[in-house]
């Protein structure tokens, strides 16, 4: 499309005529890249959605300062992914901890969104979609409440197993904080369902053949080496993830398990020279190996 645009724009140019002459011609060669869609079906919006921008709909604050401005764009420096499963579920994950999980429909007649959280409360967006020249998809939820468009670029695509996405909600448990202190073997499962999500991480990344994997959303006490797995100090782990427990003793405590049985852990697999398999397959062995320990601890 590029091509063709710039083989045309000379072509005029030879002829001494300008695209300014023809404004109409102008605009449409200039967003031919950019293409919306009309219609919106539930398999176009799955998948996952990353928040690039918030604007305001309408021009009655034109007069507003550059602080509002700034503020407006504080959710776009916070972080938001939007995930959308097949089976109507959702979850949306922030750079500031806040994890939600719900339903959600799609109104096509009407270009609506529904979305139903968990806690109660329910959400009617006006949606559009379009194309980047790029390609890449952009989905725009128009929050009139607030007078914003919240608008989102294309992320992931869906995986063969859709409940093998790291941020599917039952792989994002650990999120939740608990209401009262949790005994030993609830920190374990705790511990493991966090395991099973970074595993997931790594082996979604495969499936889905990335460049770059990201932990921006999942950060805690693992660390990930180029072919190896290792621990944090405790006083550099996220804050986020400590107050996912019901207290600082109970994140220490949890943190303390994983400790041990990673010192007790050791993985002889050759490696295959590919270090997001490599690592994935020795979460594999921690996870398994924490499973085993508490088990035996139950018994």
């Amino acid at each position: 499309m590029r091509k063709n645009y710039i083989g045309f724009y000379s072509r005029l140019r030879a002829g001494r005529f300008s695209l300014l002459a023809f404004p109409s011609l102008f605009l449409a060669l200039l967003f031919s890249g950019c293409l919306s869609k009309k219609t919106i079906d539930e398999k176009l919006v799955t998948g996952s959605w990353q928040l690039f921008d918030v604007v305001q709909v309408s021009r009655a604050g034109v007069n507003d300062s550059f602080s509002k401005l700034a503020m407006l764009k504080r959710d776009v420096k916070i972080g938001a992914l939007f995930n959308f499963f097949k089976d109507s579920s959702y979850t949306v994950v922030k750079g500031n901890g806040v994890f939600e999980k719900g339903k959600w429909t799609l109104e096509n007649s009407n270009l609506l969104i529904h979305l139903n959280s968990d806690n109660g409360h329910s959400s009617v967006f006006p949606i559009s979609f379009e194309e980047n020249l790029k390609g890449r998809g952009l989905l725009s939820f128009t929050d009139k409440k607030n007078d914003v468009v919240l608008k989102f670029i294309e992320g992931s695509a869906p995986l063969k197993n859709f409940k093998d996405d790291p941020f599917y909600a039952e792989n994002n448990e650990w999120r939740f904080r608990p209401p009262a202190p949790e005994d030993s073997s609830l920190l374990a499962k705790r511990i493991t369902n966090y395991l099973k999500h970074v595993a997931l991480i790594l082996n979604a990344a495969t499936e889905r053949k990335q460049d770059v994997v990201s932990f921006t959303y999942s950060q805690g006490p693992i660390k990930i080496y180029n072919g190896g797995i290792g621990i944090y100090s405790f006083d550099i782990v996220p804050e986020i993830w400590k107050k996912s427990f019901y207290s600082p003793e109970d994140a220490q405590a949890a943190y303390t398990q994983y400790e041990k049985v990673l010192e007790k852990s050791h993985y002889r697999g050759a490696s295959s020279g590919n270090w997001v398999l490599d690592d994935y397959n020795i979460l594999l062995g921690i996870y398994d190996e924490f499973t085993r320990n508490s088990n035996n601890a139950v018994k």
